[in-house]
C-alpha cells in the first residue's frame, strides 16, 4: 500500500489578521524527495511548523504518516527525532553540550 508521508487539505495558518499559509493542499508519497521552494513569506516554514506540531492550523488539516502531528512543543518534537530542530541559544564550550 502506498502511503503519503505528509498530506494536507485546505491547510492554513493565520497570525492575527494575516494569513501566513492559506489553502495549502499537497501529498508527498513515501519514498519520494520533495523540496519547498518559494519567495520569502510564502509559508514554507509555517508549513513545516504545522507538519511537526509546533503550530496549530487555523484552517484545514495536516497528517504525517497517517496521523496528526503531536503538538507538544519543540522539546518533545526534538526528543522524538523530528526532522525539525531548534537552535540552542546558550553559549556552550562544546558544540554537543546543548543536546
Amino acid at each position: 500500500m502506498n502511503m503519503n508521508v505528509i498530506e494536507t487539505s485546505g491547510l492554513g495558518k493565520r497570525y492575527g489578521g494575516t494569513w501566513a499559509l492559506r489553502e495549502c493542499t499537497l501529498a508527498i508519497p513515501a519514498g519520494h524527495v520533495a523540496a519547498l521552494v518559494g519567495p520569502n513569506g510564502a509559508g514554507k516554514t509555517t508549513l513545516l511548523n504545522l507538519a511537526v506540531g509546533l503550530a496549530a492550523p487555523s484552517a484545514g488539516a495536516v497528517t504525517v504518516l497517517g496521523g496528526r502531528p503531536p503538538g507538544r512543543g519543540p522539546r518533545w518534537t526534538a526528543s522524538r527525532s523530528s526532522p525539525r530542530t531548534h537552535r540552542c541559544t546558550r553559549t556552550c564550550p562544546l558544540p554537543t553540550c546543548c543536546t
